[in-house]
């Protein structure tokens, strides 16, 4: 049996944030990453949590720095993520087709 509860789900957007790839301010669209000791995909203690954000004008995927991860990602009342573009580090572009 697994003893491991791994996910991965929408979180919002972020505050109005200049993209680092492409240079317009926008809203990101975030994704958290959680992982945790669970059975049965049900996660009783969540030890990472991991913040990724998306840039809907040009698809780039960036991971949010870890401090400001574990701030963000246990503030789940705040639509809005405040996540400085200081934070936010470049993975790739997303191959998304219109």
């Amino acid at each position: 049996m697994k003893k491991t509860s791994d996910a991965i789900g929408f979180f919002g957007q972020s505050k109005p944030v200049a993209c680092p790839h492409c240079g317009k301010t926008v809203n990101m669209q975030m994704l958290r990453s959680s992982n945790g000791i669970g059975a049965f995909g049900i996660s009783v203690i969540n030890y990472k949590h991991d913040l990724f954000a998306i840039c809907p004008e040009c698809s780039a995927l960036f991971g949010v720095d870890r401090k400001v991860s574990r701030i963000e990602a246990r503030n789940t009342m705040d639509q809005y993520a405040d996540i400085p573009a200081e934070s936010l580090l470049f993975q790739q572009v997303l191959p998304i087709k219109e």
